[in-house]
């Protein structure tokens, strides 16, 4: 069986402080298989955790933040790779053990979280690689990898391939106020990477431009932009 997205690496038992309630609920890839199951149905998913860990998280609703004490790695399991047309793997640089992403064929996907600082040679198999501005500047992503980066933020994204970036922003009256953002740069990668399918151009991916991708890069966004506002409506965090 060939699957449409495979994902892998971290999932996480998040404990989550809102408003001084507490709240749990997993996060990591199960973060991007709930949205691919909401917003592509039909897709073929395969997930394979590779490490498992826990962490509390503070989210901050009237300045859309949110901080975390994590210990990501718990527990740690041999992946099993399987044929997929695109294939994600969350937290590459706070996983243990990092060597089998070369031996995954198809579009590799890649992000980052707020763990130790990303390796180049880690990279070597990845062909898109998504990072907050949280967490990184992009010419600390340039240093490292020379192909298409997605540096996100709420506002938007810095994005494209080695000495061309471009910028994408948010209008303000797209972005959502007093909202939970927890999980949202999953969310933005899965509908990134649903956008590429959906596009067909998990295919020859590497043959398009920066220029060639902006509209993904602007879908995406506003589609994340109001998941996050449909979501925090129907928990009533807004």
């Amino acid at each position: 069986i060939e699957y449409d997205i495979s994902i892998y690496g971290h999932i996480t038992l998040d404990r989550i402080i809102i408003n001084g309630k507490q709240y749990s609920r997993y996060g990591g890839i199960s973060n991007v298989w709930n949205t691919l199951q909401q917003i592509s149905p039909n897709s073929k998913l395969y997930l394979n955790h590779t490490q498992v860990g826990e962490a509390k998280v503070y989210v901050n609703l009237e300045n859309s933040t949110r901080s975390a004490e994590a210990d990501m790695n718990k527990f740690t399991a041999k992946p099993i790779i399987r044929k997929s047309k695109i294939s994600h793997v969350m937290y590459l640089n706070d996983l243990q053990d990092t060597s089998f992403v070369k031996n995954i064929d198809g579009l590799v996907c890649a992000d980052l979280n707020s763990g130790p600082k990303i390796k180049s040679e880690n990279l070597s198999n990845v062909d898109l690689l998504f990072a907050s501005d949280e967490d990184y500047t992009i010419e600390e992503l340039d240093s490292v990898f020379e192909k298409f980066i997605v540096l996100h933020s709420t506002n938007g994204s810095i994005y494209g391939i080695k000495g061309n970036y471009q910028e994408y922003k948010l209008k303000k009256s797209k972005i959502g106020s007093n909202i939970n953002v927890l999980g949202a740069g999953d969310m933005f990668a899965s509908f990134f990477i649903d956008n590429i399918l959906s596009k067909n151009i998990h295919n020859n991916f590497q043959q398009y431009s920066t220029s060639d991708l902006k509209q993904v890069v602007k879908d995406s966004h506003l589609s994340t932009s109001n998941y996050l506002i449909k979501l925090n409506q129907r928990f009533k965090l807004m």
